[in-house]
């Protein structure tokens, strides 16, 4: 069995907003990536050594630890009173790919919402992923991408929206 884990750039952006640091969006993601990999404490070390406050370290590390079912997570979500426009966006996107992959067939055992996950390159600007093997979580992510709107900027003068997935073959 394989569990995918998602969540969308835009809703951790317009969290980011809310608490008034917006400019450390690509510095802070990518500290999310790594979450799981460090200690708690290194985390928000690495926050504080970025120029946050405590209140800003301590609601960023609780916003992505939200858990629960996907049901739960979404409501959390909604819960929230942050007006960011992004973060609505991102909070729908996820709802829809959520919805569709059940429409779809996927069980709802086998994807769980994961507010850490950000992947770490910062071209990713919406629906992101990983997808792991339940008995085999040495092998780490199997199969991991996401959504970009920008990537073909750098190589021309006209966007393109992509999508992009990467496969460890080797694992």
């Amino acid at each position: 069995a394989f569990k995918i884990y998602i969540n969308n750039r835009k809703i951790l952006s317009g969290f980011l907003e809310s608490l008034k640091i917006a400019d450390k969006t690509v510095d802070v993601l990518r500290l999310v990536d790594k979450i799981k990999k460090i200690p708690e404490e290194a985390f928000l070390g690495e926050l504080n050594d970025l120029g946050l406050e405590e209140a800003q370290r301590q609601r960023l590390l609780d916003f992505i630890k939200i858990n629960g079912s996907n049901e739960q997570i979404i409501a959390k979500l909604e819960g929230f009173d942050i007006k960011d426009g992004v973060f609505a966006e991102g909070l729908n996107e996820l709802k829809t790919v959520v919805s569709q992959a059940q429409n779809l067939g996927l069980p709802a055992a086998n994807m769980q919402i994961d507010l850490s996950i950000t992947r770490g390159l910062d071209y990713y600007t919406g629906t992101v992923y990983e997808t792991f093997f339940d008995e085999y979580p040495q092998f780490g992510s199997v199969c991991s991408g996401g959504r970009y709107d920008n990537l073909s900027s750098v190589f021309t003068d006209k966007k393109f929206p992509g999508v992009g997935i990467s496969i460890g073959l080797t694992r």
